[in-house]
């Protein structure tokens, strides 16, 4: 009888997953949140969170990517948008401009325009660009050392521009 009552318990319990297997899992409710385990969001990050690149910033590769980066870059600084203007600097070349090194001022109400001197490749994937700077009063050259590198966030970038200098 012990053998015919756990026949009987394996076959009712058979059916019952064959139901439970039959059954639709989006009409089955959500099991509840486990309320002992601590949130997330106290626990430090595996992985630090990914930092977006500044929109409309040009990367293509080569000298007409140099180009295109260096344009946008200096539109920006003509046009005083000091914020977009930092989104083409890395650490090093902010402090440089933070400082006004050498007079080098990232924006300023007395720049009218800009033009492209030269670009000089500095080495396979680096490059030189010597720009004027017009001003109200006098134009000003620098030249620009542009590669890929790091931003003032650390993330990495195709074109940021490392340092600069005037002559």
């Amino acid at each position: 009888m012990t053998r015919s009552l756990a026949r009987g318990a394996l076959l009712g319990l058979l059916a019952l997953l064959c139901a439970c297997a039959r059954t639709d899992p989006r009409e089955s409710p959500a099991p509840p949140a486990d309320q002992t385990a601590p949130a997330r969001e106290s626990e430090p990050r595996d992985v630090p969170p990914a930092i977006p690149v500044p929109v409309g910033l040009p990367s293509e590769p080569g000298e007409a990517g140099v180009r295109a980066f260096v344009s946008a870059f200096l539109d920006a600084r003509v046009q005083g948008d000091k914020p977009r203007a930092k989104d083409f600097l890395s650490s090093n070349a902010l402090e440089q401009f933070e400082k006004r090194e050498k007079g080098l001022a990232l924006t300023s109400m007395s720049f009218t325009g800009w033009e492209m001197i030269a670009v000089d490749a500095a080495d396979a994937s680096s490059y030189e660009v010597r720009v004027r700077i017009r001003r109200e009063d006098e134009p000003v050259e620098e030249t620009l050392f542009v590669g890929p590198g790091p931003d003032t966030s650390g993330a990495q970038r195709t074109w940021i521009v490392r340092g600069a200098a005037r002559p």
